[in-house]
């Protein structure tokens, strides 16, 4: 008798429980950045170097502050470099923080 009278108070309450609705799921959009747009983004003057420099942030979760880095890098060189009467200081730069 226990149990009957459990079950009896215990149905209400179950039913009372918010059922799941059915729902439908789409495919989450392609999250594919596009790499070349971002680097010109953050490249200013170097931005023709992109196609060079696209390899260094590839695979980078932050590809914007990664390319921020790539050039803040390659500017810092090229200053030096000029600082110091260097020749074809900007290419030099380059090559060495993206390679040839």
């Amino acid at each position: 008798m226990q149990f009957a009278t459990i079950l009896a108070l215990a149905l209400p309450l179950v039913a009372a429980i918010p059922q799941a609705t059915p729902t439908t799921s789409t495919a989450a959009p392609s999250a594919t950045p596009d790499l070349e747009a971002i680097c010109e983004s953050q490249a200013y003057g170097y931005a023709d170097a992109c196609p060079q420099c696209l390899h260094n942030c590839a695979t980078s979760a932050y590809p914007e502050q990664c390319y921020y880095s790539v050039f803040f890098t390659v500017n810092g060189i090229q200053a030096d470099c000029e600082a110091h009467g260097g020749n074809n200081c900007r290419n030099l730069a380059l090559n060495e923080v993206c390679g040839q």
